[in-house]
């Protein structure tokens, strides 16, 4: 069976998707990524949150996804482009929300770490992985969209970690004194997840290691990340 996911970068300039097919070993297979420039012909804010709306209204329709994934809001300097931000993020999950699809949320260092294995990895090597996981070497991506790809792996690497052991897919732990994810040490990122389902060098760690409890709740230890692909033109940085 194969589950088709989509995966949100949100922003208020360009917004990212990204749409892969997962199968039940674990196998990605690239289905498509754009990157939804907001500010063509506009820059009333508004329009571009209704322009944000209409495009993810318009790629489920043409894709078809079954699980949807979005990144959650990081802390920005400036408190004008966090607030636009969380704009953009309520117009793209409302609109995930009114088409009755499951959504699930995941932060920057939840998604680095889950694709390279640590938390303060950078942007190319979030992008460096979604190529190899996808097949992808050689094409020319938006960040925006590989970011959205990044977002969507995370979900089925997390998904399929909390299948194993019987569980739905629960929030990362959180360290109660910093009110944050908890940073842990694995898994180690879904290349080497792969590897070992492959029967790689790397060694299985037992499903009962991947969990651990918190407030009496199992919550899952998985990483954090996140990075963009889109197909033409040169990167831009996303405000």
């Amino acid at each position: 069976m194969t589950t088709r996911l989509l995966g949100i970068d949100p922003g208020s300039r360009r917004t990212g998707l990204g749409v892969i097919d997962v199968d039940a070993y674990g196998h990605y297979t690239f289905v498509h990524c754009e990157v939804l420039n907001l500010l063509i012909d506009t820059d009333n804010f508004p329009e571009r949150l209704g322009r944000l709306a209409e495009g993810i209204d318009a790629i489920i329709d043409q894709w078809q996804p079954q699980q949807v994934a979005i990144e959650t809001v990081f802390m920005d300097k400036s408190a004008t482009s966090a607030l636009k931000l969380g704009h953009a993020r309520g117009a793209a999950i409302a609109t995930v929300v009114r088409r009755g699809l499951p959504l699930a949320e995941y932060a920057p260092r939840v998604i680095k770490q889950s694709l390279v294995g640590k938390g303060a990895a950078d942007k190319d090597q979030v992008q460096h992985m979604v190529r190899i996981l996808l097949n992808l070497q050689g094409e020319r991506l938006f960040a925006d969209a590989a970011d959205a790809l990044a977002v969507a792996l995370t979900h089925a690497h997390m998904s399929a970690t909390a299948a194993r052991a019987g569980v739905g897919v629960a929030p990362p732990p959180i360290d109660r004194a910093e009110g944050v994810p908890r940073e842990e040490p694995g898994p180690r990122g879904v290349e080497q997840a792969r590897r070992e389902r492959q029967g790689g060098v790397v060694g299985v760690r037992p499903a009962a290691e991947a969990f651990e409890v918190v407030g009496g709740e199992p919550g899952v230890v998985v990483g954090h990340q996140h990075d963009g692909l889109g197909r033409v033109g040169p990167e831009e940085g996303q405000a």
